[in-house]
């Protein structure tokens, strides 16, 4: 119930972020909002779509067979849910990670060659923040978050300096 309220109430949360801060933006600078509202809305809806379609069928035997013969798996349909949606928010999330990097590089707070200089700091800040984020007691999911954060922040930072 959280998840369809928060899927619709996010238009109208954007739209009046929108309207109070558009009279003190410069033109280019709404250009630019208005150009990120669609772009972030179809990274996010690929990163469900990913985790949907790819992570959340890998993870699922995984996480049912960690236990072993030791535990009886018991599941509840409120807990699966929770998994699947939370899964699919954090891939989503994720999936944000080239429009920050533009950002950043856009309005000059960072450089391309900083952010390839200290990447290895910032896959041990997602890598940390991750272990707090993830849904299940495993590894296997902050493990995959991880490789999908760094592939997507390692194509946009390349993508970036070869556009600037």
């Amino acid at each position: 119930m959280l998840a369809a309220g928060i899927a619709v109430g996010i238009p109208v949360i954007v739209y009046e972020t929108y309207a109070f801060v558009a009279p003190g933006l410069y033109p280019r600078e709404k250009r630019f909002f208005l150009m990120t509202v669609p772009i972030s809305s179809v990274l996010l809806s690929a990163g469900a779509a990913l985790s949907w379609f790819v992570v959340i069928p890998s993870l699922v035997p995984a996480l049912l067979s960690a236990g072993g013969d030791v535990v009886t798996v018991a599941i509840s349909l409120e807990r699966a849910f929770l998994f699947v949606v939370g899964t699919m928010l954090l891939m989503g999330l994720v999936f944000q990670v080239p429009l920050v990097v533009g950002l950043a590089i856009w309005s000059g707070l960072a450089e391309p060659r900083d952010l390839l200089e200290k990447r290895l700091y910032i896959y041990a800040a997602f890598f940390f923040l991750s272990s707090f984020v993830t849904l299940d007691p495993t590894f296997v999911s902050q493990l995959v978050l991880v490789v999908v954060f760094v592939a997507l922040y390692e194509a946009s930072v390349r993508v970036a300096a070869a556009l600037t």
